[in-house]
């Protein structure tokens, strides 16, 4: 514990002395990747011990400014001026702007050399939403928005049929609630004990991908195939986009739906289609083709496939 301390108060002894010896030198040296500290910098590793002097320190929170304004280069009245542009747009483009962006993420180096004389009005907009300050003041002015319109939905009688107003309060609720299952997931992906399954699940999920497609293209073409022969007279509908897909899908768990195989014969009387003779009420031209498609598709998509799938999940497992 001594040490620690004697070691911050160092640190900040050492930031002291450098930023009055050259503060562009200091900005950058704070910002350096450190290869032997997991290329972190000095700045998060500041964050991470929580080192509240080191932080701030006037020199950390110019940086930190820095990276809070993005590309603006907006001092005094930030906070209105942003609002200003974000009630009004074309307002945004009266701000001014640093040619040379400072990332919002933590950069690696501070580089304040003018590439361009100005930036065209495209990249003015572009610079100007890229901002964490915008950023802030959007979330709370949507945010604001969403909780009067939910006030005014929970208030009200619910109608029969849902309004555009339910219709963006569910959106918003939808977005929000995938929001905080990516923050849960972040956490828990450095946990100790669940980080390497997230981890892994992670990797799993790339390589399945891969393999989804060719699901996908497999089971789309026994499911067109199988649609078009077995159901030749269907008008169109959206629901066959559905039928494509919803028996197919369903065999990939085992479900064969064996009674529906080939029913051609089963009820035993003779129907005649342009010269040809066949034998049920639910023959038509072609039907024995979709029980060898389906041959197909379950020897391609349950055995080669699915194994394949199996397989990759133990090299990642086992990686």
């Amino acid at each position: 514990l001594v040490n620690l301390r004697s070691s911050c108060s160092e640190s900040l002894q050492l930031l002291d002395f450098c930023y009055r010896e050259d503060n562009s030198q200091t900005l950058k040296l704070l910002t350096a990747q450190l290869p032997h500290w997991g290329y972190q910098n000095c700045l998060s590793l500041a964050v991470m011990v929580n080192h509240k002097r080191f932080l701030a320190h006037p020199c950390c929170q110019r940086l930190l400014a820095e990276l809070w304004h993005g590309s603006l280069r907006v001092r005094s009245g930030s906070n209105l001026r942003v609002l200003a542009a974000l009630l009004c747009p074309p307002a945004a483009l009266a701000l001014a702007y640093k040619t040379s962006r400072v990332s919002s993420e933590i950069p690696t180096n501070i580089d304040d050399e003018v590439e361009t004389p100005s930036l065209s009005a495209v990249a003015k907009m572009r610079a100007f939403y890229a901002a964490p300050i915008t950023k802030f003041w959007l979330w709370c002015i949507t945010f604001i928005i969403f909780l009067t319109l939910f006030s005014y939905v929970l208030l009200i009688e619910t109608p029969i049929n849902p309004t555009t107003i339910e219709y963006i309060t569910l959106s918003y609720i939808v977005v929000y609630m995938v929001e905080h299952i990516r923050k849960v997931l972040e956490y828990l992906s450095a946990h100790p004990l669940l980080g390497p399954y997230i981890q892994m699940a992670a990797k799993m999920v790339v390589s399945m991908f891969y393999i989804i497609v060719l699901l996908l293209v497999t089971l789309m073409a026994f499911g067109v195939s199988r649609q078009a022969i077995t159901y030749p007279h269907e008008k169109w509908n959206w629901l066959l986009v559905r039928n494509i897909f919803y028996k197919p899908y369903f065999m990939l768990y085992g479900e064969v739906y064996a009674g529906e195989i080939d029913t051609c014969g089963d009820e035993g009387d003779f129907i005649c289609v342009k010269g040809d003779t066949f034998e049920g009420t639910n023959c038509v031209p072609g039907g024995w083709i979709p029980p060898v498609l389906m041959t197909i598709f379950l020897l391609v998509a349950n055995i080669l496939l699915i194994n394949m799938l199996i397989a990759i999940f133990k090299c990642v497992s086992f990686s």
